[in-house]
């Protein structure tokens, strides 16, 4: 019995870490473009502090990005924004939180 509940649970964690790299390589072809939309949540073309604090990443960013020192973002700044290597894991970590 504790055979097949180890690997049970094996399979099941296989099979979620492969989800989990499928949906790492659809959102890392996620150009900046896309993303900054997603997060102009009143599409004013730009990204303000609140729109940011959607992202745990993007909000820790903010002020580094914000090159200006505007309060926002520019497309132009937010492009300065890696979205994969380097940081925790890639584009996955500046999706807009539920």
């Amino acid at each position: 019995m504790k055979t097949a509940i180890v690997m049970t649970t094996s399979l099941v964690a296989f099979t979620a870490t492969g989800a989990l790299a499928d949906d790492m390589a659809v959102n890392s072809q996620v150009d900046h473009e896309t993303l900054f939309e997603q997060f102009d949540a009143n599409s004013d073309s730009v990204i303000t502090a609140e729109e940011a604090a959607a992202s745990m990443t993007l909000d820790d960013q903010f002020d580094t990005l914000d090159e200006d020192g505007s309060g926002d973002l520019t497309l132009a700044e937010f492009e300065n924004l890696e979205l994969t290597g380097g940081m925790t894991g890639g584009s996955e970590d500046y999706q807009i939180e539920s």
